[in-house]
């Protein structure tokens, strides 16, 4: 024997020495552990007459088992393979070491099989004093849980990293009740106190505020449980020195002194306000580990504990189903593993409650459709501490049934701010009763899910509230497709829009914006905006719509620089183009700035060369360049059939009929005949329309304008008298500035203009809404709007709108009072039996 292992013996038992030497060998060596004699077996072979052979043979046995023996014997975690080793070892020692008489093994191996009770009364267990380890702790001594403990070295691996990492002082693992935690954190230390301990901890301390726990498939309240802080205090200042009767400053300064873990398993029992302070009081030297349900806040460093993946779930289910003699593991592999992912949650609690619960006569149907005992302790000091906002997060999943974006959560609640939203979300993510699934959308887990549906159900008014928020938003959705293929270069178009889910959403927004900015409200306008971007911030329609808004409130710098954002965002050649189109438009409109405008829309027809829109902007450029012919030929070039829709035609006619009223400005009184002939074409071009908007009617009314300054020509003033007749009820109702201009130019030309011209033009460019009020006769009213077909009267009560056949009066026209009958209609009122009885006079 060496110095060494006769070192080893004294230190455990002093009367080992006598007064000439030392006893007996056979002394010394009961005072030796199980590999300390397979070693001096191994060493000394040759003098024990044991061959190579069965020397090998020796080691490979019990360099297996002696690992387990002293786990036993240093109440250290069991693994669940332990199990399955020492069985097979129980079961065919003899077998392969049988150059060695093993007696007593099958004496105790006879005894398993046929009385193992009597076994158990007469062994006697006392586990080795823990020498080891030079940590002071007092650690739980580790349940062996029927079964040891199964799986999660990847877990155990990480959280190990966090305790040896000098950056993580407060350390909170997370995770629904039952999920393991404790047993994880308790396996970590244990293996912790058997490492280098590179962190340097002199001591770990362990208090538990478990409240709860599993009986025979029940569960029942711990008597001696800890529900208060300055209770948990006092049960922790004893395990430290005490030297005040303040129990905190006790623990406080044994951890400055002693580079300490401080473990808490449970902290979900008792206030999470009562424990902060305290936890900001930690010294830097030593740390703290939680196990909790819920987190707390920035405080931590948080690790969420998810459920057992399928392999380990279904190993601790078939080894418990065997170790209760069960033969439900016996079932189809498919049908343990439907069983523990969609019932029994993947939790380990869980799996154990339902296998012990069939061993104690329960049936299978009756568990699995009364969970509510199972679910409300895994669940409970969670949900009741939740806040009505995070409830509503938790409630909109449930109703959805699938996973939600942020965006998609953020549109359904509509918090009040989206940082009280953002807050939400990370409290649930801290109780893991919310996850983080593929894409970045957020669900809810099976059990939360059971949970509410039986303690907290969303109410009626909730659902009814989120179904019409869906159909809202389906609908705006096909309303925005409809858009954008009429007409994809309006800032109205949005592509791209249903590419994911806070696409879709950001869309939604962005209508909404532009239908404020519309109205000019420019503030709620803006929000919408950040709403957008807090939803999809890389979405590059959010800087074009923004651009758009913020050049119509003059804010121009906010808007080039949205701009420019859109393009860096867009990826596909439509998307640049749009941009690039509109922001050509903006430079053109806002600023009068052609040459960048010009550089803007020749980058937009690099991504799409044929595109009517494109080229069409593109002339009206060169148009207000000056460079008349050139803007001509790029008119005449595009393809109308491409587009046929009455927007458009009204776009290109506009554009290409302003051209020639451009045109004839270069010549003056002396070139009538030259400017009546671009004057003409002008007019032509808007003749050819079927239907014409308010921009092209105000590019007639310049025409006319124009025209009617050379009505000493007979061929200018006969096209004059046809166009103005022909168009008048469009004509009256236009807001173009400049109809006061055309109606200044009639009145000037009264002496050679037909009559019914002189009258129509009398009210040309004159708002009567003023008037309006004045009217508070019922029956009585003033026609505000009159076009070739309708028309509406207004007075101080309503809007009536009518049909130009209901007037029973001749040459009638904006301004005139009248009388009329009032009817109802599904629709709002009308006017009917029309009649004159006076003008307003402006």
């Amino acid at each position: 024997m060496s110095d060494k292992l006769s070192d080893k013996a004294i230190s455990r038992n002093n009367s080992l020495l006598t007064g000439d030497g030392l006893s007996c060998n056979e002394a010394f060596l009961n005072e030796l552990d199980m590999g300390d004699l397979i070693d001096i077996i191994q060493v000394g072979s040759a003098t024990f007459n044991i061959s190579s052979k069965h020397k090998k043979a020796i080691n490979e046995v019990f360099s297996k088992i002696i690992p387990i023996r002293n786990k036993v014997m240093h109440t250290r975690p069991i693994e669940f393979s332990d199990r399955g080793t020492l069985e097979e070892t129980l079961h065919t020692l003899d077998k392969k070491l049988s150059f060695i008489k093993w007696n007593e093994l099958v004496k105790t191996r006879d005894q398993l099989r046929n009385n193992p009770q009597k076994l158990i009364v007469e062994t006697t267990f006392t586990p080795e004093v823990d020498d080891t380890t030079s940590i002071y702790h007092n650690l739980p001594v580790p349940e062996f849980d029927d079964t040891g403990y199964i799986g999660r070295k990847k877990e155990i691996k990480e959280l190990t990293k966090l305790l040896e990492s000098d950056k993580n002082q407060i350390i909170t693992v997370i995770g629904n009740g039952g999920i393991g935690k404790t047993a994880i954190v308790v396996k970590c230390l244990y293996e912790l106190l058997d490492s280098s301990n590179s962190r340097g901890f002199e001591a770990i301390i362990w208090v538990s505020l478990k409240t709860k726990t599993l009986s025979k498939g029940e569960f029942v309240n711990i008597r001696s449980s800890i529900g208060e802080i300055n209770k948990m205090y006092s049960v922790l200042q004893k395990y430290m020195v005490e030297e005040t009767s303040s129990s905190e400053n006790d623990i406080l300064t044994f951890m400055e002194e002693f580079s300490t873990l401080l473990v808490i398993d449970n902290l979900e029992t008792v206030p999470t306000e009562a424990i902060i302070d305290f936890l900001k009081k930690i010294p830097s030297k030593s740390k703290v580990l939680i196990t909790s349900r819920s987190g707390l806040g920035e405080l931590e460093n948080r690790y969420v504990l998810a459920e057992l993946n399928k392999k380990d779930a279904r190993m601790y289910f078939i080894s418990l189903s065997r170790y209760y003699q069960l033969n439900i593991h016996e079932q189809e592999i498919q049908i343990i593993d439907d069983l523990i992912e969609k019932h029994l949650y993947s939790s380990p609690l869980s799996i154990k409650w339902y296998i012990t619960s069939l061993f104690f006569g329960a049936d299978t149907n009756t568990l699995l459709s009364n969970k509510s005992d199972l679910v409300e302790f895994s669940m409970s000091n969670i949900i009741e501490k939740l806040t009505e906002n995070e409830i509503k997060v938790l409630w909109l999943l449930l109703v959805e049934g699938k996973s939600l974006s942020y965006g998609e959560i953020d549109y359904y609640i509509v918090p009040e701010h989206s940082q009280l939203l953002i807050s939400s979300i990370n409290k649930l993510l801290s109780t893991s009763m919310l996850r983080n699934s593929i894409g970045g959308k957020y669900e809810i887990n099976n059990m939360a899910k059971d949970y509410l549906k039986v303690y907290r159900s969303p109410d009626s008014s909730f659902i009814r509230d989120i179904s019409q928020k869906r159909t809202i938003l389906n609908r705006m959705m096909q309303e925005i497709k409809t858009k954008n293929e009429a007409d994809p270069f309006s800032p109205r178009s949005l592509f791209n829009n249903l590419k994911n889910e806070n696409t879709k959403i950001a869309s939604y927004y962005l209508i909404m914006a532009l239908e404020s900015s519309s109205k000019k409200h420019w503030k709620e306008s803006s929000e919408l905006i950040k709403k957008a971007e807090n939803v999809a911030p890389d979405y590059f329609e959010i800087y074009k719509v923004k651009a758009f808004i913020n050049a119509e409130n003059n804010n121009l710098m906010d808007a080039i620089d949205s701009y420019r954002i859109a393009i860096e965002n867009a990826h596909e050649d439509t998307e640049k183009a749009s941009v690039y189109y509109l922001f050509s438009v903006f430079y053109t409109i806002k600023l009068q700035d052609y040459i960048q405008a010009r550089e803007c829309i020749e980058e937009a027809e690099k991504y799409i060369s044929d595109e009517p829109r494109i080229t069409l902007e593109k002339g009206r450029i060169y148009m207000y360049l000056g460079e008349f012919e050139e803007a001509l030929n790029i008119f005449k070039s595009i393809d109308t059939s491409k587009n046929r829709t009455d927007k458009f035609a009204n776009q290109y006619v506009s554009k290409i009929s302003d051209l020639y009223r451009r045109m004839a400005e270069n010549y003056g009184i002396r070139d009538s005949n030259i400017k009546f002939e671009y004057l003409e074409k002008s007019i032509k071009e808007i003749d050819k329309l079927n239907n014409i908007d308010q921009m092209t009617c105000a590019t007639l009314i310049r025409s006319l304008a124009d025209l009617s300054f050379i009505l000493s020509l007979n061929k200018a003033l006969d096209l004059f008298v046809i166009t103005f007749r022909k168009h008048i009820g469009i004509i009256q109702n236009n807001s173009s500035g400049y109809l006061k201009k055309l109606r200044q130019s009639i009145i000037y030309n009264e002496s050679i203009l037909p009559d019914d011209i002189i009258e129509k033009s009398k009210n040309l460019g004159l708002n009567f809404n003023d008037k309006v009020p004045l009217e508070t006769e019922e029956g009585k009213g003033i026609i505000v709007k009159l076009t070739e077909y309708y028309g509406f009267i207004k007075n101080s009560y309503h809007d009536y709108y009518f049909k130009v056949h209901n007037i029973n009066y001749t040459n009638p026209k904006v301004g005139d009072r009248v009388n009329f009958v009032e009817r109802d209609t599904p629709k709002g009122k009308i006017a009917m039996k029309i009649l004159k009885i006076g003008e307003i006079k402006l």
